[in-house]
């Protein structure tokens, strides 16, 4: 087609062009879409050599809305284009790169610039991003807009909840993704496609109760979630780091529990800790999680309630050997300490606060410890575990 089409206008060319009646050009009486339409069977060089033909077709030429970049283009001269594109508002529906021969560096500066431009032009095509390892989209999109980038290993996209999206082609190297303010769909049809996904970033995800993560990732090594209450399932069964931000604990479930989770980090947003969220804590530690180190980044707690935590049913004791505190309130409560042993069962205890707080901290536990010594049985089994602070 676009042989036969190329030929036709050559020929036009070649001729000199017919006039009509009014002494215009034949080939300028066709709207600006028909050229485009025209132009669009055409290669660029092509297309360019079309431009001589009117005034009509070099403007035409030059607001083309499919953009190909090839082996020849210089990284100066794309730029100018993009930037052209830019000021003048011009429609982009294709954006394509084969074969750019420039260096990786230049490479990811051009595809971060020229990408942002086709964006805000309304593009929805992109395709052939070859040689292309890291992606950070931070834009809203308005209509759906398709990625062909085969060799993508890190992918970052900002949405603020557009109710378009992304859709993301051939991304089977893809390793890294975080995603902030999203539909959970999304997640779901990138991770089904992504077999060697190792980390993954969810920020204020809006999972609509869907599970976000009930694909499998055999490959997902580390997770780290902010604000996104109704995570659902994770399905990573050789999971090694889990990294959570919020008001409560991640009401999360793992379909298959991992042996190699090592690390926990838990930073609280809640502001009044209270014996209940305790009790969901050493129910998620005890039900979802065995591993070697918890992290919690604690503001503020209330005064807490001993016979709610002993009411509190737990079908197992959690496995905690190393938990890190970080404690920023100046409240003193010996059942914030009696709580916190009762949650974690920790075998070895870092605290970081105030030089205050450590000592109140310290105090309570000899305290307790001699109070398990002086009655019969060991009324402190939470303590029991504690080897070293």
């Amino acid at each position: 087609m676009s042989d036969r089409v190329g030929w036709k206008l050559q020929k036009l060319i070649r001729i000199n062009i017919k006039k009509n009646s009014r002494d215009q050009p034949t080939a300028d009486i066709l709207p600006e879409s028909a050229i485009h339409k025209i132009l669009s069977y055409l290669t660029f060089k092509e297309a360019a050599q079309m431009s001589i033909l009117s005034k009509t077709w070099l403007r035409a030429s030059l607001t083309h809305p499919n953009l190909k970049f090839t082996f020849g283009s210089s990284y100066e001269n794309m730029v100018k284009i993009m930037e052209r594109y830019r000021d003048g508002k011009i429609p982009i529906d294709k954006f394509e790169f084969i074969n750019i021969a420039i260096s990786q560096d230049y490479l990811s500066f051009l595809i971060d610039k020229c990408l942002g431009i086709a964006l805000q032009n309304g593009v929805k095509d992109v395709r052939n991003l070859q040689k292309i390892r890291s992606l950070s989209i931070k834009k809203n999109i308005e209509q759906l807009v398709i990625f062909q980038a085969p060799t993508l290993q890190h992918l970052s996209y900002f949405s603020s909840y557009s109710l378009e999206e992304l859709a993301i082609v051939e991304c089977h190297n893809l390793k890294t993704l975080e995603v902030s303010f999203i539909y959970a769909g999304f997640i779901e049809r990138l991770i089904s496609r992504s077999q060697f996904l190792e980390s993954l970033i969810l920020d204020r995800v809006a999972s609509r109760g869907v599970n976000i993560c009930r694909s499998t990732t055999e490959s997902l090594r580390a997770s780290k979630i902010q604000n996104c209450p109704n995570i659902g399932v994770i399905d990573a069964p050789n999971l090694v780091s889990l990294e959570y931000e919020g008001y409560g604990i991640p009401q999360l479930k793992f379909a298959k529990e991992s042996s190699k989770l090592k690390n926990f980090i838990l930073d609280s947003c809640l502001y009044d800790l209270d014996a209940e969220w305790f009790c969901h804590l050493g129910e998620f530690l005890s039900n979802s999680i065995s591993c070697s180190q918890v992290s919690l980044h604690i503001a503020k707690f209330s005064k807490i309630n001993r016979k709610h935590l002993k009411q509190h049913h737990r079908v197992a004791t959690p496995k905690v050997d190393v938990l890190d505190v970080n404690i920023k309130s100046t409240d003193h409560s010996p059942t914030f300490v009696d709580a916190l042993l009762w949650s974690c069962h920790p075998r070895k205890l870092n605290i970081s606060s105030t030089v205050k707080m450590i000592r109140y901290f310290i105090d309570q536990l000899m305290y307790i410890k001699n109070s398990s010594h002086s009655t019969s049985h060991a009324s402190k089994p939470q303590l029991s575990q504690l080897k070293e602070i």
